[in-house]
């Protein structure tokens, strides 16, 4: 992949491709209303597959008045231009556009486990469990999160696996506050107040998907191995 270097749009096309029919994990963070919603697709090591590589989805309702900040000032349009981001043709999130984009993704890759918040997930999630998908309840609470973050963490440090430099995906990342209890345990939180454009959405389903891979090292045999269980 070395000939899409400094072309992140390239590299992710090429992905695309050379994972199909791969396995790997996913973590779902759905837009409650007219949020961003994001997939992340964490595959291991497996034939084919060297380093891990994690993918980004994201869905986004149209022409937000809340977003316009992200608009002016944070590469926004670029996102959409590169194919990172797709709008959708209404005003709040499209629960009927999610889930048949995400059929046609479980599709495409082996989708082992789909972790998602329950929260305004109900029917969503009802429908891809119909469609086969095997979908794991994933709060945001520190019982749920802190193993899911301190690999993510490990990971990054480590640089356990690529993601081609997707813009969006790194805009979330940096985003992103864990914040402790002191007592070892992790959440989540956006810097910011709740409106702040700051999103982090990618980020969390990229921890949950990375979490749900770590809970299962043997899925791809003896090539995918992790430290958290």
């Amino acid at each position: 992949m070395n000939q899409f270097t400094g072309n992140p749009a390239a590299w992710h096309r090429a992905k695309l491709e050379a994972l199909l029919g791969k396995v790997c994990f996913g973590g779902l963070d759905i837009g409650k209303v007219n949020d961003f919603t994001c997939l992340a697709l964490y595959f291991p090591k497996q034939k084919g597959v060297p380093v891990p590589v994690l993918l980004l989805w994201a869905w986004v309702p149209k022409d937000v008045d809340c977003h316009k900040l992200l608009k002016e000032r944070y590469g926004y349009q670029d996102w959409v231009d590169s194919g990172f981001l797709q709008q959708m043709n209404s005003p709040v999130t499209d629960f009927k556009v999610l889930r048949l984009e995400i059929e046609e993704i479980n599709r495409r890759y082996q989708i082992m486990e789909l972790a998602y918040d329950p929260y305004y997930a109900a029917e969503l999630v009802q429908n891809l469990i119909a469609e086969g998908l095997v979908m794991v309840e994933h709060r945001q609470g520190t019982v749920s999160m802190t193993g899911p973050i301190q690999e993510f963490q490990r990971q990054i440090i480590g640089r356990g696996f690529v993601h081609g430099m997707n813009p969006l995906l790194t805009f979330m990342v940096d985003n992103l506050v864990v914040k402790s209890d002191g007592k070892g345990n992790l959440t989540c939180v956006k810097p910011g107040n709740p409106n702040s454009p700051r999103k982090i959405d990618g980020a969390v389903a990229a921890i949950m998907a990375t979490g749900r891979a770590a809970a299962n090292p043997d899925a791809c045999g003896d090539d995918s191995k992790f430290s958290f269980v």
